[in-house]
């Protein structure tokens, strides 16, 4: 199966950096008003997942990148919006139990999610908001556990992307940056596969290659790779820099004390 191949272009040069500092709180094509171009990639990209998915047993895949701050949970929020508003049942998971977003992306509550279903056993079609436009429900993160990797590998884990695959036509999952910890290979078995989401000037091109290479290792399939944040410019769209990319993950990070208080904090907010 052929990879395929999507450019954004959501924001300039100058706003990068200051949007990869701090968590999104509502950035989906819902609350902003992008550029005909940015909502015609988005169509593109959907027309390109249905035709992937169209050829696999499963409908379910999952959405990744190499480090924090490349747009990945925004993107699979917009994914989402689009495959709803083509008439589709689609159900969006975040499985990102580190440092979640997508209860932030729609607002909406997260006090009862994927680890409370897991780890204390709640009602899995309890916790779904329904209906978040007409055709899409997300089900949130939940709670911050101390233990999220177990909890992505468990059997209840695969239960739910089960069920969703049964009760929708398509579901997506937010899962962690593959090369800050080993969640999203957890998931290799569950998908018909990964996207990635690399950023330009942010996303280091060695880093890609290691973490393509550990889902081959795991014999999950990349179902392609979505440039964000190209530059109009032709001859720029074709580069990955390097140079960048380390600092988003060093800052964060992603595994440890530091990122379970912060996460913590953030969910007692909602």
């Amino acid at each position: 199966m052929k990879n395929f191949l999507n450019i954004f272009k959501f924001r300039n040069k100058k706003s990068k950096r200051k949007r990869a500092k701090s968590p999104s709180k509502g950035g989906t094509i819902l609350d902003t008003n992008p550029p005909f171009a940015v909502i015609e990639a988005y169509k593109t990209l959907r027309y390109n997942i249905r035709f992937v998915l169209s050829t696999k047993n499963k409908n379910s895949f999952a959405i990744s990148s190499t480090n924090v701050g490349d747009g990945k949970s925004t993107t699979i929020a917009n994914i989402a919006i689009l495959l709803a508003q083509a008439n589709s049942r689609v159900i969006l998971i975040d499985m990102d139990l580190r440092r979640p977003s997508q209860h932030r992306m729609f607002k909406i509550n997260n006090k009862v999610g994927v680890s409370n279903i897991i780890g204390e056993k709640k009602s899995l079609q309890s916790a779904i908001h329904k209906d978040i436009i007409p055709g899409l429900d997300v089900l949130t993160a939940g709670t911050i556990s101390p233990n999220p990797s177990e909890m992505v590998s468990s059997d209840k884990a695969k239960e739910i992307v089960k069920w969703a695959e049964e009760n929708y036509d398509y579901v997506l999952i937010d899962a962690p940056p593959v090369n800050i910890v080993s969640d999203v290979l957890a998931l290799a078995n569950m998908t018909a596969g990964i996207l990635f989401v690399v950023r330009v000037g942010s996303t280091h091109k060695d880093e890609l290659k290691k973490a393509i290479e550990e889902i081959k290792f795991v014999n999950m399939e990349l179902l392609g790779v979505i440039l964000n944040s190209a530059d109009s410019d032709a001859s720029k769209r074709q580069k990955i820099k390097s140079g960048y990319g380390y600092g988003y993950s060093n800052k964060y990070k992603y595994s440890g004390k530091y990122s379970y208080e912060y996460a913590a904090d953030e969910t007692e907010n909602q």
